[in-house]
């Protein structure tokens, strides 16, 4: 049997397997700018010379990064609870 919205000739037991592929690639292509996002505001956090309001906004910019990359994490089942 095959469903019509994959074209005629995929499977419908291939829908699971390609959101899985999909839901990887969207996790990649995330993952990578987050990681830089969150290293460069680690970095700056620790400009000794970054005033208290600057040092505020640079706290939350990294507060609210890890927060989006856990819910990337969170988009593959196989590793909700793993990291955290």
């Amino acid at each position: 049997m095959t469903d019509s919205s994959n074209g005629p000739e995929a499977p419908i037991g291939d829908a699971p397997n390609e959101m899985q592929q999909l839901t990887a690639r969207v996790q990649h292509q995330l993952n990578n700018p987050l990681a830089a996002l969150l290293a460069e505001a680690q970095m700056l956090s620790m400009d000794e010379h970054l005033d208290g309001e600057h040092r505020v906004a640079v706290d939350r910019i990294i507060e609210l990064t890890r927060r989006v990359i856990r819910l990337v994490r969170e988009l593959d089942p196989s590793t909700v609870g793993a990291h955290r």
